[in-house]
């Protein structure tokens, strides 16, 4: 193994490390959330993330565009 291949090696178990803390961080606010809370959900706690995300975001984005080509027939003085 070359030098710089060990060292891309441990640049991406010190970055798997931070994921891992992180990750624990996330799931310490998270049992500490379910605990305060008197009745606590599962919504409460994570959210799933929308999977049209993107889409819908292209469509507005495609809306935006749509708008300024609108208002681009107008001066404005």
């Amino acid at each position: 193994m070359t030098p710089l291949e060990l060292h891309l090696l441990m640049e991406a178990q010190v970055e798997r490390n931070h994921d891992e803390m992180q990750r624990e961080a996330v799931i310490a606010i998270m049992h500490e959330k379910a605990h305060r809370e008197k009745r606590p959900k599962a919504d409460d706690l994570y959210r799933r993330p929308d999977p049209d995300a993107d889409r819908k975001l292209e469509e507005k984005a495609e809306q935006v565009k749509h708008a300024e080509e609108w208002l681009a027939q107008f001066e404005f003085e």
